[in-house]
């Protein structure tokens, strides 16, 4: 990953892809990165990617890095859980769809990623 940065990719695996890139800087490296004018790039990110969240306005490079490890955390965090609560609707569904339908909805409301919460809801959809 470019320090400096290169502006956010358009497409949103590219975007994801970046953001990952991103968090597997060392910490000198995020340190370095954040305390460039490429931090809107990461807020961006967030309001692409994340519901009702938002980068702080005037965060310090130290914020930025945890920011960072941190939102990275929560999103692997709530892919495991994306995963578990599809496992846990198809073994549902051949007893009670509309429970199946339910468990992936509830996760989809709870869920700030948007891109999980698409999933959830697709999923859903075909039960």
């Amino acid at each position: 990953m470019n320090q400096r940065g290169t502006g956010l990719p358009i497409s949103r695996d590219d975007q994801v892809e970046w953001f990952h890139q991103l968090a597997a800087l060392s910490e000198g490296e995020l340190l370095a990165w954040a305390g460039t004018d490429y931090v809107s790039d990461l807020a961006e990110f967030v309001r692409n990617h994340v519901a009702d969240y938002s980068i702080p306005e005037r965060a310090t490079p130290r914020e930025i890095v945890a920011l960072v490890v941190g939102l990275r955390g929560n999103e692997s965090e709530w892919n495991h859980a994306l995963q578990a609560a599809l496992i846990r609707a198809d073994d549902v569904k051949d007893t009670s769809r509309s429970e199946a339908k339910q468990m992936l909805r509830a996760f989809a409301v709870n869920c700030p990623w948007v891109l999980f919460k698409e999933v959830a809801v697709n999923q859903a959809s075909w039960y």
